[in-house]
């Protein structure tokens, strides 16, 4: 007979977590709550975390915010108290585990340490997992022994929900299955577009291809990088990271912090749509007489649309960076002007915002941390560091060996001028269009029970974000 729960989380990540420790903190706070079964079900090994605070990301790998733009209140207040309580053990693995960029970090942070001052700092990812890894156990272990709630934890791969009268049967990858009064849905981000082939890895002489970089987690594969630029005697490597989000920055660094692998390296072409670098540095004396015009003039207005506030955006940061001001400094003003001018809209421009305009107006309020962004700075000057604006077109092999071409932003085919050796793919997900996505969605979306949203990357859902 199939096991039954009153409810079952599909993913393990972070959504998962912060859901299942609010919907548990409730059950805390009644008086007579009843018995609940729960089933937590992940594809990988870990729970809890998911990718960016887990193993899967690493020891080293940095907070792509400040710690206080990162975590909001009630939960900061909470968190900083945690990391003055386990400060000893979290540095100490962080500097075992990391290289010369982590000690670096150390010592330029060492006086905010001391003092216990962690909010202007871009903290290792790792230190939050830690704390909601352990926070989540604490409860679960409470209501356990209060017989309020049983959690199963199931390691495998969902492949489809289907309904079982008021019920969901979830069927597993290994042909298991197991019934649910309800499901909830936590599968994170899709998956990430893959390059040149449909594998995770690419090898070939002189020539390997990372197509994930966190499967099955950072530190295997920056392992294999190790390897791999080793087996070149005396030529160095040329490496070309596709992408400028947080991954790119990430391997960049990594690659970095590692000697062995750092001193192999003789170029470094990194190829983004906008071949720009996230912002790091905040000018407050030039942010202190910038004034945001065009979203202000917005607050007369009784209602707008989406396409009013994306417009008044993109003009106010054209003003600032007129006068030279980057996103890391205008990032604050400019979230919280058009944040308090979504209230004007109605659902359908408020879906269109959250869709299409939230994401643009993100590409171009990027930032990054002063550690991350300085080690491409610093490669820049030694000659070593090229970023080409375009979008990935192909890899070709020649007699030379591989490499990668490219179309600009007029539509012109170019490439890398150098054969590539390394290639690291940090490119955005596919969308639910993509014939690979995962097979859970794919058989609800054909079933008909979900629907793609107007993105076309997320579920539409209703107002209780029910689907």
């Amino acid at each position: 007979m199939n096991p039954t729960y009153d409810y079952a989380f599909i993913g393990s990540g972070i959504s998962s977590t912060f859901t299942l420790i609010h919907f548990l903190e409730k059950l805390k706070s009644q008086d007579h709550p009843g018995f609940q079964s729960i089933a937590v079900i992940d594809k990988y090994p870990e729970f809890h975390n998911g990718i960016p605070y887990g193993k899967r990301s690493g020891h080293t790998t940095l907070l792509i915010t400040s710690l206080r733009n990162f975590l909001p209140k009630p939960e900061l207040s909470k968190f900083v108290p945690w990391l003055n309580k386990n400060k000893r053990w979290l540095l100490s693995e962080f500097k075992e585990k990391g290289g010369p960029l982590s000690k670096e970090w150390l010592d330029k942070n060492e006086n905010e340490l001391r003092l216990n001052d962690w909010e202007e700092l871009f903290i290792p990812r790792s230190f939050f997992g830690y704390y909601i890894d352990e926070k989540i156990k604490i409860l679960v272990n409470h209501l356990q022994s209060r017989n309020i709630i049983k959690v199963h934890y199931v390691h495998g791969k969902v492949e489809n929900l289907s309904h079982l009268g008021q019920d969901w049967s979830i069927c597993m990858e290994n042909r298991d299955s197991m019934v649910a009064k309800k499901a909830i849905l936590c599968i994170g981000s899709l998956p990430t577009n893959y390059l040149f082939r449909n594998k995770k890895i690419v090898e070939k002489d002189k020539f390997l291809l990372l197509n994930n970089l966190y499967i099955p987690e950072l530190g295997k594969n920056i392992d294999k990088i190790r390897s791999f630029v080793k087996s070149f005697k005396d030529d160095e490597v040329v490496v070309s990271i596709i992408g400028a989000n947080a991954s790119g920055l990430e391997i960049l660094y990594q690659l970095n912090d590692h000697p062995e692998i750092k001193e192999k390296i003789g170029n470094y072409y990194m190829v983004s749509s906008q071949g720009l670098l996230p912002d790091s540095t905040i000018d407050l004396e030039k942010l202190n007489s910038y004034r945001t015009k065009n979203l202000d003039a917005l607050n007369d207005e009784e209602s707008v649309k989406a396409s009013d506030i994306a417009q008044a955006v993109y003009q106010d940061l054209d003003l600032a960076e007129k006068i030279g001001l980057g996103a890391a400094s205008t990032v604050k003003i400019i979230s919280q002007k058009f944040g308090s001018l979504l209230c004007k809209l109605n659902q359908e421009e408020l879906e269109n915002f959250a869709c299409f305009y939230g994401n643009q107006i993100g590409r171009r309020q990027r930032c990054a941390g002063e550690h991350y962004a300085s080690t491409a700075a610093f490669l820049k000057k030694k000659g070593i560091f090229s970023h080409i604006a375009g979008r990935f077109s192909t890899i070709k092999k020649e007699t030379t060996g591989y490499f990668l071409e490219y179309t600009n932003s007029k539509g012109q085919s170019n490439r890398v001028p150098q054969p590539i050796n390394l290639i690291i793919n940090c490119i955005g997900s596919m969308d639910l269009n993509h014939k690979k996505i995962p097979k859970p969605l794919k058989n609800l979306i054909s079933s008909g029970i979900v629907t793609a949203n107007k993105s076309q990357i997320g579920i539409k859902v209703k107002e209780k974000l029910e689907a």
